[in-house]
């Protein structure tokens, strides 16, 4: 649990620290989907994580470490972290409350919920940052093809976090595994 819990930090400070890099592309771009609020979106596919998602070109992407990192926005910071985790976990049950707040990652307050996310079943954490009280987080985790995974989202300041729900909205809601069956997990026992 400790080297999921390294990894969390480390992919969420690294997003932040790579915003004043050279960024490289980590996806392919499909047709373009414009929505709406007039926001012209692009269905991304990262083959390494088997993965498409909504995305917009101007956004700046890096493959670090087999993770996605994206930044959405510079000011303010938001971003999505696309990770497979190496991690003990097997089932979304073994990310009890209890084991969550062990993680130390997460302000007290935090809250979970069982979701549906890709087509899968996932746990989803609406929190604060428990060591920087100004970001605002959302993660969700789920296990596709034995692996757990996290999509991980953060806004900073967290003031501006109710400007930035529609677009993660409708990223959320995009998510699918890249022509990959659904395995069954087990969710049943999930603690809160």
């Amino acid at each position: 649990m400790k080297k999921f819990v390294f990894q969390w930090v480390c992919f969420n400070l690294i997003s932040f620290f790579l915003l004043f890099f050279t960024w490289g592309e980590a996806l392919t771009l499909n047709e373009s989907l414009p929505d709406s609020s007039g926001i012209h979106w692009k269905t991304c596919v990262n083959q390494p994580l088997e993965i498409k998602y909504l995305c917009r070109e101007d956004w700046k992407v890096r493959d670090v470490d087999g993770s996605v990192l994206i930044i959405i926005s510079s000011d303010p910071t938001v971003t999505l972290t696309i990770t497979k985790i190496d991690s003990s976990v097997n089932f979304l049950s073994q990310l009890t409350q209890p084991a969550l707040q062990d993680m130390d990652l997460y302000a007290e307050g935090f809250q979970t919920e069982q979701v549906n996310f890709a087509g899968r079943d996932a746990l989803k954490v609406k929190a604060i940052s428990k060591k920087y009280s100004d970001i605002r987080i959302l993660d969700y985790f789920l296990v596709h093809d034995r692996n757990l995974y996290g999509v991980l989202f953060s806004v900073y300041p967290k003031e501006h976090w109710e400007n930035y729900q529609f677009i993660i909205k409708k990223i959320v809601e995009s998510f699918e595994f890249d022509n990959t069956p659904v395995v069954p997990t087990l969710t049943k026992g999930l603690t809160e």
